[in-house]
């Protein structure tokens, strides 16, 4: 998958400065479409939406997620612990690795009530608002994250960032293909995008809908990220919070928050889980501030390298950290695509 170098964007906004900024932070517009009515979204397939759900259900409130998160982590590390029987300290070292996550678990509720979190800049900062009785929690295994979207604290949205392993280094539209072959044909969205040469329509995202009320996409968030993900929903409960969060916070509505929070000066890159393209690449940077037993630092200086740098590291070299970091350790079991369950 092409990775797009994220410094770029960012030198370009800094480069327009306060005369380009508020038109760069826009976002892109809807493609338009010759006068013709909008395409229909199409509906999944509804066997493999349940399979997508698994066991989570719309209004399910926090506790009740959470419970169900720490048995899946549980139940992830069922396999080692078996191999492990034979060896005391083994089973000791893999029983208290999956104790420290257990624990760890709670600290990954976050409600968004109007303070700066380190999701407001990250690969979910369209997915939520604050002053709205918005919620969310993490978890991560071995292929991919996925948050946990509560509204009023039930649970109405799933979020998943896919890891390397199941990527594959496909492009978004091969991996929307096979998305496709599973869940059905989708509608294809495609923004404007302006550059030197002319506006292009580009690719965003492909959408389904369910005849239970479900709505399904798959976004590409390669260009700061390099993952695509994939979003369910209770379409009814969205379109509620989108009006609402129109209402409490209408300057917030259509903005880039990347570019925003560059002009503005006001980015933090300080939050643990939103190290997207370190954490597939099989390092975690921990938050300042946040407990000892979460923080990883791969780096004997202790300084995480610059997303420049990141950015310039072989792809080939990241693709072997992912496969060695998948392959060893704490020995979870991992899935492939078409076993994915949320």
């Amino acid at each position: 998958m092409k990775r797009v170098v994220r410094m770029s964007i960012v030198s370009l906004a800094l480069a327009l400065g306060v005369s380009g900024g508020p038109a760069l932070a826009k976002r892109k517009a809807p493609a338009k479409s010759g006068g013709k009515a909008a395409a229909a979204v199409p509906n999944a397939n509804a066997e493999e939406i349940e399979k997508l759900k698994g066991e989570f259900k719309w209004g399910m409130e926090v506790p009740a997620v959470q419970r169900l998160v720490e048995q899946r982590l549980r139940d992830s590390y069922a396999e080692s612990l078996k191999k492990a029987i034979g060896d005391p300290t083994q089973y000791s070292r893999v029983r208290g690795q999956m104790e420290k996550e257990v624990k760890g678990l709670k600290a990954k509720y976050t409600e968004f009530e109007g303070r700066k979190t380190g999701y407001d800049v990250s690969i979910v900062d369209q997915e939520f608002a604050h002053k709205t009785d918005e919620s969310m929690l993490v978890s991560r295994d071995e292929n991919n994250t996925r948050y946990y979207f509560f509204s009023d604290g039930k649970l109405y949205k799933l979020f998943i960032a896919f890891g390397k392993d199941i990527l594959a280094d496909k492009t978004f539209e091969e991996f929307g293909d096979l998305m496709q072959a599973r869940f059905g044909k989708a509608k294809t969205v495609k923004l404007e995008e302006k550059r030197k040469d002319g506006v292009v329509a580009k690719l965003d995202h492909f959408e389904w809908a369910s005849a239970a009320g479900d709505g399904l996409r798959l976004v590409d968030r390669s260009e700061f990220y390099d993952v695509y993900c994939l979003v369910i929903y209770d379409r009814k409960e969205e379109e509620r919070l989108r009006e609402l969060r129109a209402r409490v916070n209408p300057r917030s509505e259509g903005g880039d928050s990347l570019v925003e929070a560059v002009l503005s000066g006001s980015r933090t890159d300080a939050d643990v889980n939103e190290n997207i393209i370190d954490q597939i690449a099989g390092k975690e940077i921990g938050r300042p501030g946040a407990p000892v037993e979460d923080v990883v630092v791969p780096y004997s200086s202790g300084m995480a390298p610059s997303a420049a740098e990141v950015n310039a590291r072989p792809k080939a070299a990241a693709r072997t950290s992912s496969a060695a970091s998948s392959s060893g350790g704490s020995g979870k079991k991992s899935k492939a695509m078409d076993d994915i369950e949320l």
